[in-house]
């Protein structure tokens, strides 16, 4: 068994939603509970990446060196993954003449949603009708988040960053 299952399989929240493996224990797919959420993947690419990515669009990685250890690395992604199996997260899907063209993943803090993550075609018909639709998880409750971790110390704390989940 790999090191990335072990640690999965370690995660007693995320191990009671139901999910799939591949053959290689190295990737694990999050089923989303009805058409109005999401699946989730996470990957671990043997080397030195682990990829986040779902059905709508939205995918990201971490670079395992960028956090301290594998470990932190893990549990950074699986805290976003949790994060996107609850209503406080978000993906809104903009479509123009009923395609879709950009997915931006937000998350919900103090009664506001703020962009975390936006994904978008480079070519598409600008002029189109604009629509949108909006997909979340309601697989497990909200959790709390400490505030205080999602402020940079080094710059104003009433300012937000960008990439504020970051480890």
């Amino acid at each position: 068994m790999t090191k990335f299952r072990l640690y999965v399989d370690s995660l007693p929240e995320i191990n009671e939603i139901p999910h799939i493996w591949d053959e290689s224990n190295l990737k694990v797919i999050f089923l989303k509970s009805d058409e109005g959420g999401f699946d989730i993947s996470v990957s671990d690419d043997g080397d030195d990446i682990i990829g986040i990515e779902t059905d709508m669009g939205i995918h990201d990685h971490i670079h395992i060196q960028e956090a301290e250890s594998y470990e932190k690395a893990l549990s950074f992604v699986f805290g976003l993954v949790r994060d996107m199996l609850s209503e406080n997260m978000r993906i809104r899907e903009i479509t123009k003449n009923e395609k879709p063209v950009k997915w931006i993943l937000e998350n919900y803090q103090d009664g506001k949603w703020f962009e975390e993550h936006t994904v978008g075609l480079l070519l598409f018909n600008y002029f189109g009708k604009k629509s949108e639709k909006v997909y979340s998880n309601h697989t497990l409750p909200p959790r709390k988040i400490d505030d205080s971790r999602m402020y940079n110390k080094s710059e104003d704390t009433n300012q937000k960053t960008a990439n504020s989940r970051r480890p």
